[in-house]
């Protein structure tokens, strides 16, 4: 899992074709948790490449894709916002994953 900020994020979405990004925050408990667990859930998907957005340092762009709780996952094909995602739920994660590596 790669960490990006309102500076970088773009460029982390266009240089990876399957690209997830994980918008949460510090203070938010199950973010925490589930960005710990992202290692193992990533799991068999090395083609998808997963970056984690601090949705307090980069409120713009959390703005832009309308976040309304955290985490939530957005899902990038080749720099095209595909969907996003409020979810902790591992299963759901993996799913997303699941449909990422179609693209």
């Amino acid at each position: 899992m790669e960490f990006v900020n309102s500076k970088t994020v773009q460029n982390f979405i266009d240089k990876n074709p399957s690209a997830v990004v994980m918008l949460g925050a510090s203070w938010c408990f199950p973010c925490k948790r589930i960005k710990q667990k992202l290692p193992v859930i990533q799991e068999g998907f090395d083609v998808v490449r997963i970056a984690y957005l601090d949705v307090d340092e980069a409120q713009e762009f959390t703005k832009s894709l309308n976040v309304m709780a955290v985490p939530t996952f957005a899902l990038y094909s080749n720099g095209k916002l595909i969907k996003t995602i409020p979810t902790s739920d591992e299963n759901v994660i993996r799913e997303l994953l699941m449909e990422a590596r179609k693209y």
